[in-house]
């Protein structure tokens, strides 16, 4: 049995990783160990979740209130894209379903049809979630109130900072060793290739039986020392660089959603937070040059900054295998997608818990690390496939960027997607997809883009009868999110008790 274990990195997906190694196998006889650098800081400009991260931190038993207030987290509904079909249009992709299933077809199934009798119609009218976005809204949800909220999800606006301390607090009092000092070298077994130590810095040398890269782009142990190779995804997803910088919070921009508007080169990014709003600019490099893009960010922040902008450097893609031999990749280490639909928390989540679902012994190694890289590149390829949808569907034609992103070939995966919606009105959803069909058409419609028929099984109903099924579903979500408190209101209310 591989008994010790050497978390390599620290940081968000470091110390994620060491705190459900701390709930999960602390009390079985595991040894683990977390190596943190001391000159390798983090970007620190807000990040944007999705509602599964609220259930991570419930798995790991953490009171909502007091991890509110040590990482200075916001409520987050949606994401608000921002002139992505073309200039002055807008819409949000919400947390909540769409409608109801109370006639048993999927409620997307009704809005298509209606829509077709109804052009100007908003989709988000039926999202609970985004309704309540749009009029700067929250509470948690409550199904005893209504079954619109059976459906309902949320997220957060976090400090990664803050979060990355507060899980080392939570993992170290529970009995991770944490020993901060830099990696100078990698061992290898001679015979099985496996990663046998790290040396350190300060001499030291680590040995384990099973290692985790949190290294992040640098991708020490997997990309370094057992050379899995990168695939790189920029035929499809052509932004390479970002420019961020923090800004005062105002009342204006205290809003329970992150805001994604397309420049014209990439798109912009605004996450709030209780202490500062996150900003960043995500642009190609082939398109726009490193000065114009701080200039442009620069020229489009709402308030005060509060530093000066800085500059990264990305390469969407994923290694070919997440695991190799002993060691397996978690966050950036493993592969990197820009965070448009804020999935970047989530992947270190999926990848950890499914770890901890998988973990090995030596005996089983290689038949858990097939299934492992199997479910993992599946995952990735599909949140892939999502993120280059919004890029392909915009409508700004006078712009090089967008219209190469218009005319580019799309993964086969993609491609069968869109053609299915398109000529049937039918969104395929398999059971590991991260995004629903409701998100799905969140993007498909908000873009611009409505199929050229409908499902049969849909015309049961009268148009009199959809009329009111579809105006009725309309007005309870209204009248909720009429009632709902004010997300800032909420959120002050929580934090002062």
């Amino acid at each position: 049995m591989w008994k010790r274990i050497v978390i390599a990195g620290g940081g968000t997906a470091g110390w994620m990783t060491a705190a459900l190694m701390a709930k999960t196998l602390g009390r079985a006889g595991f040894d683990v160990c977390l190596i943190e650098s001391p000159t390798i800081g983090t970007v620190g400009v807000g990040e944007a979740t999705i509602p599964g991260f609220v259930h991570f931190n419930r798995l790991l038993g953490i009171d909502e209130k007091d991890f509110l207030k040590k990482v200075k987290a916001t409520f987050k509904l949606g994401i608000n894209f921002v002139d992505w079909n073309r200039a002055g249009s807008e819409y949000i992709h919400g947390f909540s379903g769409l409608g109801d299933h109370g006639q048993g077809l999927p409620f997307y199934h009704y809005w298509l049809r209606w829509q077709k009798n109804h052009p100007q119609a908003n989709i988000e009218d039926h999202f609970l979630a985004s309704t309540c976005a749009r009029k700067k809204k929250f509470c948690h949800p409550d199904p005893s109130i209504s079954s619109l909220f059976s459906g309902a999800g949320y997220a957060y606006h976090i400090d990664a900072g803050l979060y990355a301390r507060y899980l080392q607090e939570y993992a170290t009092s529970r009995g991770i060793t944490h020993i901060e000092a830099d990696i100078t070298d990698i061992r290898l077994n001679e015979i099985t290739g496996h990663i046998e130590s790290l040396r350190l810095d300060d001499t030291r040398v680590i040995e384990g039986d099973f290692f985790i890269d949190c290294t992040g782009f640098r991708s020490l142990l997997l990309g370094g020392a057992l050379g899995v190779p990168f695939i790189s995804w920029q035929k499809w997803l052509k932004c390479d660089r970002a420019q961020v910088v923090a800004t005062a919070v105002t009342d204006d921009n205290f809003v329970p959603y992150t805001r994604a508007k397309a420049q014209i080169a990439g798109w912009q990014w605004r996450i709030p937070l209780q202490h500062r709003v996150g900003n960043g600019l995500v642009y190609s490099s082939a398109y726009m040059d490193d000065k114009q893009a701080q200039s442009l960010l620069m020229s489009q922040i709402d308030s005060q900054p509060l530093a000066q902008p800085r500059m990264l450097k990305f390469n969407a893609g994923m290694r070919a295998r997440f695991w190799e031999k002993n060691c397996v990749a978690v966050g950036l280490s493993s592969g990197f997608l820009e965070p448009l639909e804020s999935t970047s928390i989530h992947m270190i989540q999926k990848t950890i818990t499914r770890l901890s679902l998988l973990f090995p012994n030596a005996e089983t190694n290689a038949v858990l690390a097939k299934q492992f890289n199997e479910e993992a590149a599946a995952e990735m390829e599909k949140i892939r496939d999502f993120v280059i949808l919004h890029y392909h569907l915009n409508n700004r034609r006078n712009e090089p960027f967008w219209r190469d992103c218009q005319n580019m070939e799309l993964p086969d995966s993609l491609q069968h997607k869109l053609d299915l919606y398109q000529k049937t009105g039918y969104v395929h959803h398999e059971h590991n997809d991260v995004f629903t069909e409701g998100s799905w058409l969140s993007v498909l419609v908000g873009q611009g883009s409505l199929p050229q028929h409908t499902m049969q099984m849909i015309n049961t109903m009268s148009d009199t009868q959809l009329d009111n099924y579809m105006n009725n579903v309309r007005q309870k979500i209204a009248e909720l999110s009429d009632k709902m408190p004010l997300h800032l209101d909420y959120l002050q209310t929580i934090l002062r008790s």
